[in-house]
């Protein structure tokens, strides 16, 4: 049981240790949609999850650390797949306005949902509504959103299930800062 706690605290303290020294993002261009496809091939839903993925033709390239993206879609994913035990349906889309110099990605589920109490605080450090969860997976993938000039919001509802929306930069934008 003490070599359990050990182990638990370790893992605990890798994490912060990670947290704390997320690197300089290498911003490139890359396709959301090969990501996106990465990220579902290895974080596999699971078959009672069905899965819509929707991104159109013509969608800019992103500019951004395309590993720590991965991060950030592997947590949004997984979260999604542990909210839904019995299945359901997991919606990933990208939108972009033509001129806009981001693209929105959501990512959102049919699962159980977040309490009022809990949403304000699902994005700090630690703070976790899962039994064996370290509660640094969103807090995470803010920072590293924050550190590629995007963001994350998050909307829920308990019993309807939650809709994650993160917002990069396209390659169209890092042109416009340059001239």
């Amino acid at each position: 049981r003490i070599e359990r706690h050990v182990n638990l605290a370790d893992s605990v303290i890798m994490a912060l240790s990670n947290f704390a020294r997320t690197p300089i993002p290498d911003a490139r261009p890359f396709s959301i949609d090969e990501l996106l496809r990465e990220v579902l091939t290895d974080n596999p839903p699971g078959a009672e999850i069905q899965v819509d993925l929707s991104i159109p033709e013509g969608t800019p390239r992103v500019v951004a650390d395309r590993d720590q993206l991965s991060i950030v879609l592997s947590n949004l994913v997984r979260n999604a797949r542990d909210a839904m035990p019995n299945g359901g349906r997991l919606g990933i889309a990208a939108t972009h306005e033509a001129g806009g110099s981001s693209l929105e990605i959501v990512v959102e589920d049919t699962g159980i949902g977040i309490s009022r109490e809990n949403l304000s605080r699902i994005m700090e450090p630690l703070f976790s509504t899962k039994a064996r969860g370290l509660g640094l997976g969103l807090s995470i993938a803010r920072a590293i959103l924050d550190k590629n000039n995007g963001y994350l919001r998050v909307e829920s509802e308990l019993g309807r299930g939650s809709r994650f929306t993160m917002r990069v930069p396209t390659e169209s934008s890092t042109r416009e800062t340059s001239q």
